[in-house]
């Protein structure tokens, strides 16, 4: 059954035409367009970090921000993480002086100096809970975060139908996911293992689909 994009909460009438503008109109045309790429967002212990690497944390904000301003915005404040207190400069992101408060909890990710505890911030998120491994789309008039949350809705309720193509013999031998499984891995991945199943799968599928 193919269900249309609008019959989908969270997509108004202009992200709809949005959608339709990128030749996407119904939910089954949505899940079958994968991503272009992912952002890796996992979580690094910053007492396991090495110098000069690129982490991702999770941190309290511990004092106001100071921004000037040279030949770019610069933006410092410090933050608190594993009895740690660490300088973050982040670049071009002045509304950071505005957005920021004391106690608040923010993710953070960028090139991280273990000697002078500080770290060049290349995001930064006001909200922790961003997924772990986060889908990029690059949708025309689209942010990849409503296409994310639009995916989590339609295989929450169930709005897709993915009928399966492999024989089940196949899935068995080679320890497969089923189709619709892959395709909700792909969008929603709860970790790198689980996408690289999904891939896996898909991969199968087109290499049966070349020899038929």
């Amino acid at each position: 059954m193919i269900i249309s994009l609008k019959q989908v909460k969270y997509v108004g009438e202009k992200t709809y035409h949005s959608f339709v503008k990128n030749s996407i109109w119904s939910t089954y045309d949505l899940v079958l367009r994968r991503p272009k790429n992912y952002e890796n967002y996992v979580l690094t212990s910053i007492n396991e970090a090495t110098n000069d690497s690129v982490i991702t944390i999770i941190g309290t904000v511990a004092s106001s921000v100071s921004s000037y301003k040279k030949k770019v915005s610069i933006s410092k404040f410090f933050i608190h993480i594993d009895n740690k207190k660490i300088e973050v400069t982040a670049f071009n992101q002045p509304y950071l002086e505005k957005a920021l408060t004391i106690g608040q909890k923010i993710l953070i990710k960028g090139k991280y100096n273990i000697y002078t505890k500080k770290i060049i911030a290349n995001k930064i998120s006001l909200n922790p809970l961003i997924p772990n491994l986060k889908p990029i789309y690059n949708y025309e008039g689209i942010h990849d975060t409503q296409v994310y949350k639009i995916m989590k809705e339609i295989f929450l309720k169930e709005q897709v139908t993915i009928y399966e193509n492999l024989p089940k013999p196949l899935l068995k031998k080679h320890h497969l996911l089923e189709r619709k499984k892959a395709y909700e891995y792909l969008h929603l991945p709860p970790n790198l293992e689980v996408l690289k199943q999904a891939i896996r799968r898909l991969k199968y599928e087109e290499a049966y689909q070349q020899q038929k």
